[in-house]
């Protein structure tokens, strides 16, 4: 699918307002109460849930890229919610909330790909903290993507103006060749191959001191 600069540039800033968006999964509705009001009033546009499974439906329809999870919650826990994520989503930062007793679910959380953990009870400034942290590898990984993309452009553009300049050389009525630093031939046309009685293939990588030692 071929996208137009347009859609290119939607996609993008769409793409930057869900780096914006955090959804907040807790079965404590004071606790998502808090963090709804605290991270709204730094800027950020914030989604609450108090199950695994209400917080997985609003992520399929509104796609945060910041996720804030209790790790222990009834029915569906936050690892069940993290691990359902991470089957085809590697890149949303998922932010583990436990208890400092948890250690073991800490570590398994992480080893399912976790973004980073906060203990409870929460302090807002290291909740602040880890978001914007959250927010600076979003951001870093938009830059690589856009850096990628512009390379593929470059290489793209590259292969094209060879195959042009390839073209240009090929279809030349005039026989022309070329050479390396050391003399080697590196192109023959078909007028070259022509006008001596050797193919591109017979002469190339020779000098060409060697093509006319072959035609004596």
């Amino acid at each position: 699918m071929v996208l137009t600069l347009g859609e290119v540039l939607k996609k993008e800033d769409s793409s930057k307002e869900n780096n914006n968006q955090i959804l907040v999964i807790d079965d404590n509705p004071d606790i998502t109460d808090t963090i709804h009001q605290y991270l709204s009033q730094v800027g950020f546009t914030v989604f609450t849930a108090n199950s695994g499974e209400e917080g997985l439906k609003i992520f399929r329809k509104k796609a945060p890229k910041i996720l804030i999870v209790d790790l222990k919650m009834p029915g569906m826990s936050g690892l069940d919610v993290l691990k359902e994520i991470r089957q085809n989503d590697e890149e949303t930062e998922i932010i583990i909330l436990t208890g400092v007793q948890e250690s073991n679910a800490i570590i398994e959380a992480l080893r399912h790909r976790a973004s980073d953990f906060i203990l409870k009870p929460i302090e807002l400034e290291t909740l602040k903290l880890t978001v914007e942290k959250s927010l600076r590898r979003l951001e870093l990984l938009q830059q690589v993507k856009e850096y990628t993309r512009e390379l593929e452009n470059l290489l793209q553009d590259v292969r094209e103006t060879k195959e042009y300049l390839q073209n240009i050389l090929e279809n030349s009525p005039q026989a022309i060749v070329t050479y390396d630093l050391s003399g080697k031939i590196l192109e023959w046309n078909s007028a070259a191959e022509r006008i001596t009685g050797y193919s591109a293939e017979e002469v190339k990588g020779k000098s060409l001191k060697e093509v006319l030692a072959m035609a004596d």
